[in-house]
């Protein structure tokens, strides 16, 4: 619904999911096997849309590059964008210092994207504010306001936290 509304019609949606670190852009871009299945996709030529995710593992310009590169020469229309999402162990911080990596970690993502804008200029790149939900949600839970929520990490349906990685 969100797509047609937003004048893409009829789409779908491919991800490639990697753990923490395997997943960014580089870490993908290094991969024969995942490089080769994305650029199945991307070589369809009908990509609206390409998003990447954030890693302070991969903080360089380089794979974030190699991909938009790869995917505007298929799709020369596409969109980009970075997903910036809260990192870290929830289990070892305070909800102040998780929020603290995060404001970090969004400052990083934006740097990256204004020197993504001055290499790429004429295509949208932006960025997707992810982590603040677990941010919010971690602040909550240490003020006592997720009364159904009786763990920080452990079994979805009464944690915040599935595991140590940060990601609700």
């Amino acid at each position: 619904a969100h797509a047609l509304a937003n004048g893409l019609g009829n789409s779908h949606t491919t991800r490639f999911r990697a753990e923490g670190d395997l997943a960014a852009p580089q870490a993908l871009w290094d991969d024969a096997v995942e490089r080769a299945a994305i650029h199945a996709i991307l070589n369809a030529g009908d990509v609206d849309v390409l998003g990447m995710m954030y890693s302070t593992a991969y903080p360089e310009i380089d794979g974030y590059r190699s991909w938009i590169r790869y995917a505007l020469g298929r799709n020369p229309d596409t969109r980009i964008f970075i997903a910036a999402q809260a990192e870290g162990d929830p289990t070892v911080q305070t909800a102040a210092q998780f929020a603290a990596g995060y404001d970090s970690t969004l400052a990083s993502v934006h740097s990256l994207i204004d020197d993504l804008r001055a290499a790429f200029p004429n295509v949208d790149i932006y960025a997707v504010p992810s982590g603040a939900m677990a941010v919010e949600l971690f602040n909550l839970y240490e003020g006592a306001g997720l009364p159904d929520v009786s763990a920080l990490v452990g079994a979805a349906a009464d944690s915040l936290f599935q595991d140590s990685d940060g990601i609700p």
